[in-house]
């Protein structure tokens, strides 16, 4: 009987941990803040990617959980790789 792991849950509480990260009142916090949450997305985006797949992988695990978790990360990426690529000025 396929059921869920550990391993299904940490990755979609991580996924939806770094996409919740995104929506925290930013003039409320300091720099030192802000900068400590973009490090800790760094770890926990991929972190959760990493074990979606393995779970994603498993023999006897339910799929819906992962597939969640890979979707959660893929938008979460975009959505980093559109505020940091596209709205930071960058000067050459």
């Amino acid at each position: 009987m396929k059921s869920h792991s550990w391993i299904s849950y940490l990755s979609i509480v991580l996924a939806v941990l770094g996409l919740l990260l995104w929506f925290l009142p930013g003039k409320m916090m300091s720099t030192e803040a802000r900068g400590i949450i973009f490090y800790v997305q760094f770890i926990i985006v991929p972190a959760s990617f990493i074990l979606a797949i393995v779970a994603f992988f498993r023999k006897g695990e339910k799929k819906l959980l992962p597939i969640l978790s890979v979707l959660l990360n893929f938008v979460t990426f975009i959505i980093w790789f559109i505020l940091y690529m596209f709205i930071t000025s960058y000067t050459p």
